[in-house]
């Protein structure tokens, strides 16, 4: 039994079921073609396709959305694989292909919240005037109350 998705992982596996049957023995069906003739993906290659697509559709159906992304990227990496090995007929690739890429695509790990913007995010840029570093071209009140009862606009007085 198939878990329903909630997003279009199920594409691949119709289409992975279709390629599967073309040329594939037992076809009653009369043509002017024979078996060996058509081309087919062997049903192990089906199997390892198909065994992580249901793995992405799992991921989405238990609402684990990154997970699925992870098992997305898997099964391209063993689209890839397969197609390397010779394993996928040049008829089928670019399909099969698209398809696995749309899923790569489509399913995706949402990025994470925004960060809390901090006092200095806040103020803008060059928003801090308390006077970082040095401060050149300011005048000091030198010698008055010597640093007691003057009023810090930053918080910085004990007042």
């Amino acid at each position: 039994m198939r878990i329903p998705t909630r997003r279009g992982s199920a594409a691949l596996l119709p289409l992975l079921v279709l390629v599967a049957g073309c040329g594939g023995a037992g076809d009653a069906t009369p043509t002017t073609s024979t078996a060996a003739e058509r081309p087919a993906l062997a049903t192990p290659v089906v199997e390892r396709l198909v065994a992580h697509s249901d793995a992405v559709a799992l991921k989405l159906a238990a609402g684990d959305v990154c997970g699925a992304a992870q098992e997305a990227d898997k099964l391209q990496h063993e689209y890839v694989a397969v197609v390397n090995e010779g394993a996928v007929p040049a008829v089928f690739q670019e399909e099969i292909g698209a398809r696995v890429n749309e899923l790569v695509d489509t399913v995706n790990c949402p990025p994470p919240p925004a960060p809390a913007q901090t006092q200095a995010e806040e103020g803008g840029a060059g928003g801090d005037d308390r006077g970082n570093g040095k401060a050149k071209g300011r005048k000091k009140d030198k010698g008055k109350d010597n640093g007691k009862g003057k009023s810090d606009k930053h918080g910085g007085g004990d007042d």
